[in-house]
């Protein structure tokens, strides 16, 4: 199955079932979010409809001063490099009346700071990989309802594993100098798993514990910048 036929099955067809789930989940029986917490997190690789509950947990704690949220997935295809959207770029997104746009300051931070160890490539990202996609509608529910507005949403995926300390403290330089929340996708909860030892070294960059995010639907993690 490619990766565009899978991004096309993600998601509920209908829009309006998106923004429903999303703002009822987020807000888990509440009345309003709970306080952002967390300036990343990682989530699972699940479609939306098995994988809601505990998506919509960690995105309800992601703390994102300046409205923008940076999203990282793995995809290991023997290759040295990191996948960004062509400059001026944006994405759809069922809950937004208008495209979101990518954040250029971040694309440019990786860009500055990564070669020559790991190459930046303006590219497809979903064709590489479509997590982004079950996360953005949720970023953008989350920020409407703290009446942020729309946000910038940036997605990434980082191919090969060999510079992996440089790809995190990178990552942890964009949420702290950017204040930009970040958002790393797992393919496994395995403690070996690439997307678990990324939020590893990102916290070991930041001096910081990486807390489980618990839910009735599984594990998720954050951790805390302040």
């Amino acid at each position: 199955m490619s990766s565009r036929l899978q991004s096309d099955d993600l998601l509920p067809e209908e829009d309006s079932e998106v923004i429903a789930t999303a703002v009822r989940s987020l807000k888990a029986g509440s009345t309003m979010l709970p306080r952002p917490r967390y300036r990343f997190v990682a989530v699972p690789e699940s479609p939306w409809r098995s994988g809601i509950g505990l998506l919509s947990s960690c995105i309800a704690l992601l703390d994102a001063p300046d409205n923008s949220i940076l999203c990282v997935s793995i995809c290991d295809r023997g290759l040295d490099e990191i996948i960004v959207p062509p400059s001026g770029s944006s994405i759809t997104v069922p809950n937004s009346p208008r495209p979101l746009s990518i954040d250029e300051g971040v694309c440019q931070i990786l860009s500055d700071v990564l070669p020559p160890l790991c190459d930046v490539v303006r590219g497809d990202v979903l064709d590489v990989s479509p997590w982004s996609t079950i996360v953005s509608p949720l970023v953008v529910e989350a920020c409407r309802m703290r009446m942020r507005g729309t946000p910038a949403f940036t997605s990434a995926v980082l191919e090969g594993l060999d510079h992996i300390e440089t790809v995190a403290t990178a990552l942890v330089g964009i949420a702290i100098t950017l204040k930009v929340g970040v958002v790393v996708t797992l393919s496994s909860e395995d403690e070996d798993s690439p997307g678990r030892i990324l939020i590893g070294k990102m916290a070991d960059a930041a001096n910081r514990d990486v807390d489980q995010i618990r839910s009735d639907h599984g594990v998720g993690y954050g951790c805390v910048l302040r």
